[in-house]
């Protein structure tokens, strides 16, 4: 299990003043560490079933765990690529999500740190950890982290200073004797131009492709394609002009992301893991709206999938199986601003 001290926060802090990020960052190794769980689950054999959620930092925790138990589209999935998961946060009761999950759902995992907060002490965190996962109910193995070229430096912001940058959770399952394949959960930025999140994939991409060789390969994670430069002031506001310009550009994501032509330049597809026009994302907005964003998404390389379906994390009570009493007065709740997505998988 990950474990640093609090202070090396503010050891780490002192160094940006005179060092780049990542040099700075090179002083806490287990910044670069995965933290790995095989004893939770003992899975074997094809298809499986995957999931892409963003569960916005894991603060619902106890609602997300009897979603998946009884929601007839979760039920059965077998890997997570999740993303936006705390570890040691007071906001999500300083637990480790990732180990919450797994315990609870039966499923192995890899998580590794994608950031930490410098506003641990008024906080009250005890860990200070916000990163991305792997959980699996095949054992995971040859893990490998990967921390992506920075497209916003997020230590800068005053309200929010983070250290650490967007990163990928990379690890084997062998389905069957002889057969592996490579997992990949992956988190883009979102303050970055549509470049330079394509800058951060290729990166990802040739960091797959020595780490897995020829192995077949299913990436996924919150690509943040949002079709605009999301750190520029006022961004958002060509989504507030009508629910039909929202609609439009969520039709034409592959146009207005390069990214996506990227994908298939590596030789990954889309078009048969994912619904291509879906909403994933519900952004409120300052003025009470909401933006619907398609940001989403599998990739895949050398694999068969099906059914791709987005699962809406609205919790509907009459969309469960035996939903249990606890959830009961919990009808219409929000249990992410993302939405679920899932694929069958096969050779």
């Amino acid at each position: 299990m990950i474990q640093f001290e609090l202070a090396s926060i503010d050891q780490i802090s002192s160094r940006m003043k005179t060092f780049a990020h990542m040099d700075a960052l090179a002083d806490l190794p287990e910044y670069f560490e995965a933290d790995v769980e095989n004893g939770l689950g003992g899975k074997s054999g094809f298809p499986f079933k995957a999931a892409v959620f963003n569960m916005e930092q894991g603060t619902r925790l106890d609602k997300i765990i009897p979603f998946f138990r009884h929601h007839p589209k979760l039920q059965n999935v077998d890997i997570i690529l999740a993303n936006e998961l705390d570890y040691g946060m007071k906001r999500s009761g300083n637990l480790h999500t990732t180990k919450e999950l797994g315990k609870a759902l039966g499923m192995n995992y890899a998580y590794g740190i994608e950031f930490i907060t410098t506003k641990y002490k008024q906080n009250g965190d005890s860990q200070a950890l916000h990163g991305n996962a792997i959980l699996s109910k095949y054992p995971l193995y040859d893990v490998k982290l990967v921390h992506l070229p920075i497209e916003h430096e997020w230590y800068n912001m005053p309200n929010d200073s983070r250290l650490g940058v967007r990163m990928a959770v990379m690890a084997k399952i062998q389905p069957e004797p002889g057969r592996e394949v490579g997992i990949v959960s992956v988190h883009l930025e979102n303050r970055a131009t549509p470049e330079g999140r394509k800058r951060q994939l290729i990166y990802l991409l040739e960091q797959v492709q020595a780490h897995f060789g020829r192995l077949p390969v299913l990436i996924g994670g919150d690509m943040n394609t949002n079709t605009v430069d999301g750190d520029a002031p006022g961004s958002m506001d060509v989504f507030l002009q009508n629910e039909a310009e929202q609609q439009r550009r969520m039709k034409i994501i592959p146009q207005l992301e390069p990214l996506m032509d990227c994908v298939k330049d590596y030789g990954y597809s889309y078009e048969d893991c994912n619904i291509m026009i879906k909403p994933t994302r519900r952004k409120p907005m300052p003025d009470g709206s909401t933006i619907l964003l398609n940001l989403d998404w599998f990739f895949q390389k050398g694999l068969n999938c099906s059914k791709p379906e987005r699962v809406e994390t609205l919790l509907h009570l009459n969309e469960l199986v035996n939903a249990p009493d606890a959830l009961l007065q919990h009808d219409g709740f929000e249990l992410s601003d993302h939405d679920a997505i899932t694929v069958e998988v096969t050779f």
